[in-house]
């Protein structure tokens, strides 16, 4: 009986282990799946933001700049990536290798250590070698992580693009504000005008009648208007006004809707 009790023992503990040994990979999986994941979104994001830097390097146009030692003119930045550097000048086109520029302009440009040592590395590999690497599945890897950050490296291009026209549009339409706010103190101006020249000549026309009227208790001294050439100077110098004010306000509403149909037209954010 006690022989029978130890087996039944001994196969209870052996079960525990087995349940035990089977679960234990499935957390250890998930977990490494999460570790393993990790990287690999930093690397892109890592990339993503180099690429980013170097976007904003490119284009940019320098009277003088000095690159290893050696001072180019007329420099325009053409193209930056893991390994070099490229540029025109006055005096033609060069390439500067990473390593050929100090911390100051890495630090600045988009330098990425790792991604430099690896081209290095690419370049020393023979012919069989290379054709090896290229069926490795490290550079399938790397193959997938560069074509996920260049997604991800489009898509914030775009969302900067449009959060550069959603401020452009705000800034306009505060001036779109303040242009009616403008025009409409122009259109209180020339009511004050036409009220002074109406006043005017309502009070003109009372002193004359009372001239004729011995009678009449109104003061008759004053009934100076105007001039006819004086009016139409400042009528004309209102109208100019407003006319500016109207052309102003026209071309800020063009200008509002030029820039909301660029961000209609930007792929919707995934």
């Amino acid at each position: 009986m006690r022989a029978l009790r130890l087996v039944h023992l001994c196969h209870t503990v052996a079960a525990g282990l087995l349940l035990v040994a089977c679960s234990e990979p499935v957390l250890n999986s998930k977990r490494q799946d999460e570790i393993e994941q990790r990287p690999t979104k930093e690397s892109e994001i890592k990339k993503v933001n180099l690429a980013m830097i170097r976007a904003e390097v490119i284009g940019n146009v320098f009277r003088s700049l000095t690159l290893s030692n050696t001072t180019f003119s007329g420099v325009t930045i053409t193209d930056i990536n893991d390994q070099k550097i490229r540029f025109t000048h006055s005096r033609g086109f060069a390439n500067i290798g990473w390593d050929q520029v100090d911390q100051k302009v890495k630090d600045r440009w988009g330098y990425d250590s790792d991604a430099f040592a690896k081209a290095q590395w690419e370049q020393q590999l023979t012919v069989a070698e290379r054709e090896a690497y290229l069926d490795s599945p490290e550079y399938l890897q790397s193959q997938k992580e560069a074509e996920q950050a260049q997604e991800m490296l489009a898509s914030a291009k775009i969302e900067k693009k449009r959060v550069t026209i959603e401020k452009k549009i705000a800034k306009l339409t505060i001036e779109k504000t303040q242009a009616e706010a403008a025009l409409r103190i122009l259109g209180g101006h020339m009511g004050t005008l036409k009220g002074t020249f109406h006043s005017e000549d309502s009070n003109a026309s009372r002193i004359k009648e009372a001239r004729n009227d011995p009678e009449s208790d109104v003061n008759t001294i004053g009934g100076v208007v105007t001039s006819k050439a004086d009016r139409n100077r400042a009528q004309k110098k209102i109208d100019d006004k407003v006319n500016l004010a109207e052309r102003e306000l026209e071309k800020l509403d063009l200008a509002i809707e030029a820039e909301k149909r660029t961000l209609r037209k930007l792929p919707s954010p995934q």
